[in-house]
């Protein structure tokens, strides 16, 4: 059974020992079963084959606001990340259990999403998920690590995959095939002339960008290739429109298709996630400096996060006071506190539900 002197620690080997096999139905099930055993409600959804989520709910004496905490468990995550986000998620989860087991009172309501799986994204049963999961919400706190240890604001994001076809043929005679690869950085000469991203800067968020993350083409040194690939990574902010930037894209698509034999091109949106912003003066972010300042023993000034998070759910279209609480990074490094976090995400959900 948790209880306060269950410490994060020994909550860690559960997640470990279940996803060190990365078993996300024996992972998810153990987690409920905690929750569970505390008198936390719990229902699983969002089922995928590499994704399992469940909503974890804990209702005062009367009704009120409705406060929402999302953590997750990446199995694909680099070992020090993956650590972190477990820290984080771990971290709501006890405190979600001492706020069912504590006497004070409270008005309104505390649900928590939890997602386990793969680091991929999904447009499915997910999302799905998160647009029910937000739509009753009067505010949201993303579990994870943040520059600070707090964050109110993150780009928004553009993954785009491009795929052109060529025919393969032996290097000796490259006439009689068709270049996959030359095609791609035809492609992108285009795209890159045609938007200039710097271009577009905002008070908070700083300026846009676009970074080519993933390249490849090709089988052999002696064979004209058949197939490239190349990933963009689009950050952008406001005032800049996604279907703006997919408008373009395509504009390019058939310019090249008129004037190069043989071209084709296919583009795939990966994610689509609009930038967020909450205001400094927000209720939310007000009392989350305070708590996190009161608790950390140090001043905190809201940074901007980098992981896409918050737009994950701002794509539902519901407009929610949205910040990043979590361990904190220092040069590139994740930072944990995990019975500071536990202080943090209990004070701050019951000062907001009072």
């Amino acid at each position: 059974m948790i209880n306060e002197q269950t410490s994060v620690q020994s909550l860690l080997e559960v997640i470990r020992t279940k996803s060190a096999e990365k078993n996300i139905d024996e992972l998810a099930t153990s987690l409920k079963d905690i929750l569970e055993e505390a008198g936390v409600e719990v229902r699983v959804t969002g089922h995928t084959t590499s994704r399992r989520q469940l909503i974890a709910t804990v209702s005062g004496g009367t009704s009120g606001k409705v406060i929402g905490y999302s953590g997750s468990v990446d199995l694909s995550d680099a070992a020090e990340k993956h650590t972190a986000n477990e820290s984080a998620l771990l971290a709501a989860i006890l405190a979600m259990v001492r706020i069912k087991k504590n006497s004070d009172p409270f008005q309104g309501t505390l649900n928590l999403l939890i997602t386990i799986g793969e680091s991929l994204e999904h447009t499915g049963p997910e999302q799905l998920t998160r647009e029910s999961f937000v739509k009753g919400l009067d505010a949201l706190v993303i579990c994870q690590p943040v520059a600070g240890g707090l964050a109110r604001a993150e780009k928004g994001k553009l993954w785009l995959e491009l795929r052109t076809t060529g025919k393969g043929t032996h290097g000796s005679t490259p006439s009689s095939g068709v270049n996959a690869i030359d095609h791609m950085l035809a492609y992108l000469d285009e795209f890159e002339d045609a938007i200039d991203f710097s271009h577009y800067e905002d008070e908070t968020l700083g300026r846009s960008t676009c970074s080519f993350n993933v390249f490849k083409g090709g089988s052999a040194p002696g064979t004209i290739p058949d197939n490239c690939v190349a990933d963009l990574d689009i950050r952008t902010v406001p005032g800049q429109e996604h279907e703006e930037i997919l408008k373009t894209m395509d504009e390019i698509h058939v310019r090249l298709t008129e004037t190069i034999a043989s071209f084709d091109l296919d583009i795939e949106v990966l994610a689509d996630q609009p930038p967020v912003i909450t205001a400094p003066e927000d209720a939310l972010v007000q009392l989350a400096v305070g708590v996190v300042g009161q608790i950390a023993g140090s001043q905190v000034a809201p940074a901007v996060s980098g992981s896409a998070e918050m737009g994950r759910f701002a794509a539902s279209g519901r407009q929610v006071p949205t910040i990043v609480v979590g361990p904190g990074i220092l040069n590139g490094i994740y930072q944990s506190a995990d019975s500071q976090l536990v202080d943090i995400y209990g004070e701050l959900a019951h000062s907001f539900l009072q």
